[in-house]
């Protein structure tokens, strides 16, 4: 049995499927029909041994993509999610404990590229607490104290207008490399209007200077769309 959590697209009556992603080794059997079982808690039986990276694709009722979320599998009795750390399987760990032994996934809100999944739902919580804060790895700034560096997280319609823009986290993750995360409360986006969004992130060190560590292309904007309730 594989469990999956995943960051809910908000929407009711979505149809949730995990499949293979591009490169992925997989297994013949190609894709799996997922079944809610508690909020946000997705389970298929009968899938052991996946490798690989995989994708859960949600639906809602008129066949529309409403979520995307990625997730390498490892093939041990616990998989491991894209950038998902430690805490947050202990999080999940009391959701999951009642509902058998198997595989379990944290999809991540962003994919192993470094795309945001798509869509951001306007007015929802993108909070840390659940799992759904927005987290890149990134190569250090030179000459920076990670300790006193400062990240932001922003996203502007791609035809003009107001945008959002918080403030995250930096951390050290060894290896030369920093952790950058942000969250999106309701707030910074609940005044949005539907479309796409670029976005971009920026580290920022203690005399204020700026070093743009990540962003989108045409190829890697984010929907923002309107939630039904």
């Amino acid at each position: 049995m594989i469990i999956v959590i995943i960051a809910s697209p908000g929407e009711a009556g979505c149809v949730a499927v995990l499949e293979p992603w591009s490169g992925t080794s997989g297994t013949a059997a190609g894709s799996y029909a997922l079944t809610e079982v508690a909020p946000t808690v997705y389970e298929s039986p009968n899938i052991t041994g996946l490798t690989g990276e995989w994708r859960v694709r949600m639906r809602n009722a008129g066949n529309e993509p409403v979520f995307t979320g990625y997730v390498v599998m490892d093939g041990d009795a616990r998989g491991h999610a894209t950038d998902t750390p430690s805490a947050q399987l202990d999080r999940i760990e009391a959701k999951t404990s009642l509902l058998g032994t198997g595989q379990v996934a944290v999809i991540a809100m962003v994919s192993p590229t470094g795309e945001i999944s798509s869509p951001i739902i306007i007015g929802d919580d993108y909070l840390e607490a659940n799992g759904r804060a927005f987290e890149w790895t990134v190569p250090a700034v030179p000459g920076v104290v990670v300790g006193t560096a400062e990240f932001y997280f922003g996203g502007k319609p791609i035809t003009g207008g107001s945008g959002w823009f918080v403030q995250g986290e930096v951390s050290d993750v060894g290896g030369g490399n920093w952790k950058v995360s942000a969250e999106l409360p309701r707030t910074a986006t609940s005044s949005l209007s539907e479309g796409q969004y670029r976005w971009s992130g920026e580290i920022r060190d203690a005399s204020g200077n700026e070093v743009t560590r990540i962003r989108s292309d045409s190829n890697r904007h984010v929907q923002l769309v309107a939630k039904q309730t």
